[in-house]
């Protein structure tokens, strides 16, 4: 091969070696979207930036190989977020399910907080905020999904077991009811079965679980005959053996 033809051959350029142990910025040529690759501390690595950007990418670059080698130093349980918390928390339990309406908020206020140092006080000072909750509706829509959220997380090695005290609500006051109540009661009461099931109680003193279970019509006028029939093949049923 002639030099004529050497210098006319197009010599493709050096591939610059890239580091081991560190990410990069991969862009997609149809997208234009930056992807982030490569491999730190045995964890291979392929992450859309979502972001067109170079330096907003290369941004979430650095923060991700940072928590890449923190996570691979000292562990999962102090490098894990409240989000990440939350995000397995909806994976595992299909959405959340009843406490799926209260995580906005609280990822909203404690999303970038480190599981590990979500404790009491910093639930309630957030608690204390809604001045127009009462300490039920506090358990309710705060302390509850929290404490939820890092069982969870605490069972996929996330962070610890939670420590955190729930409000203490008001207990209601059983009142009595005496002979002049239920007079009152029953002479006041629209409805059929409810009378049926207040004299049930008062007149045989079954418990309420044994006077809900019959399944009569309210109209039935042999609504007590039955209840009372049920009540007694109830009790009549052999008696536990007396251990030795």
């Amino acid at each position: 091969m002639s030099e004529e033809q050497n210098t006319k051959r197009k010599r493709k350029p050096k591939r610059q070696r890239r580091e081991r142990g560190r990410l990069h910025l991969t862009q997609d040529q149809r997208s234009g979207i930056f992807y982030i690759t490569g491999t730190v501390r045995g964890s291979r690595v392929r992450e859309s930036t979502g972001t067109s950007d170079a330096q907003a990418a290369d941004a979430l670059r650095v923060k991700r190989e940072a928590e890449l080698l923190n996570e691979s130093i000292h562990g999962k349980k102090v490098t894990s977020t409240f989000a990440e918390c939350v995000t397995h928390y909806l994976s595992v339990r299909d959405g959340g399910g009843s406490n799926a309406r209260w995580l906005a908020p609280l990822v909203e206020r404690f999303g970038d907080t480190l599981a590990k140092d979500i404790n009491t006080q910093l639930v309630h000072a957030y608690a204390n905020e809604q001045t127009k909750l009462s300490a039920v509706s506090k358990n309710t829509c705060i302390v509850n999904p929290v404490i939820s959220v890092l069982r969870c997380a605490a069972g996929a090695g996330m962070c610890d077991l939670p420590v955190i005290q729930r409000y203490k609500g008001e207990s209601p006051k059983v009142l009595g009811s005496g002979e002049a109540w239920i007079t009152e009661f029953l002479s006041k009461s629209t409805s059929t079965k409810l009378k049926a099931w207040v004299m049930l109680v008062t007149t045989t003193g079954a418990r309420g679980v044994d006077a809900a279970g019959p399944r009569c019509h309210a109209g039935r006028r042999d609504f007590m005959a039955r209840a009372r029939a049920g009540l007694e093949d109830r009790h009549r049923a052999a008696p536990r053996p007396q251990e030795p």
